[in-house]
């Protein structure tokens, strides 16, 4: 039997990461709660391998499906983000990267100035959005995701 587990369980509010590697299979990196910033990591997983109830930021990470690696065809989900409304303030914001959602009526979809391999919209789900920038602008904007009291400002970044 194969026991599949987080790699890295995120519970605590105001935890940030940088130049870190993040590698599992399902549920490789779980954010349940609190605010949460990810600046230049690696993440690689076959499905649903970002989860959580959490709010976080994912900048300048790269992220890396592996499920067709494991089978040709098949598809992995990168994210499962439990957000149940859409007045619930957790959710997560990929800087550059796509991914698929069930739920149309609790995930905002929308890719903005993506660039490179796989950049191309054209055949993308048909509810993706193109927000004005008024809409965009509290989700690309740490400082209003997830910064509002100053938090990530007063972090120090260690190095292992």
């Amino acid at each position: 039997m194969l026991e599949i587990a987080p790699a890295v369980y995120v519970g605590p509010d105001k935890m940030s990461f940088e130049l870190c590697s993040f590698i599992g299979l399902q549920d490789t990196l779980s954010g349940t709660l609190g605010r949460h910033y990810f600046n230049s990591c690696y993440i690689e997983g076959v499905v649903d391998f970002i989860w959580g109830f959490g709010q976080s930021v994912y900048q300048n990470c790269t992220i890396n499906a592996t499920a067709h690696v494991l089978a040709p065809g098949l598809t992995g989900f990168i994210a499962a983000q439990g957000r149940t409304s859409a007045q619930d303030e957790s959710g997560y914001v990929f800087s550059g990267d796509e991914w698929l959602g069930l739920d149309k009526g609790t995930i905002t979809y929308a890719e903005i100035a993506c660039t490179g391999p796989g950049s191309d919209v054209s055949n993308r789900v048909k509810w993706m959005k193109d927000p004005p920038d008024r809409e965009l602008q509290p989700l690309v904007d740490i400082q209003q995701f997830i910064n509002q009291d100053g938090w990530l400002n007063q972090t120090t970044t260690t190095f292992f």
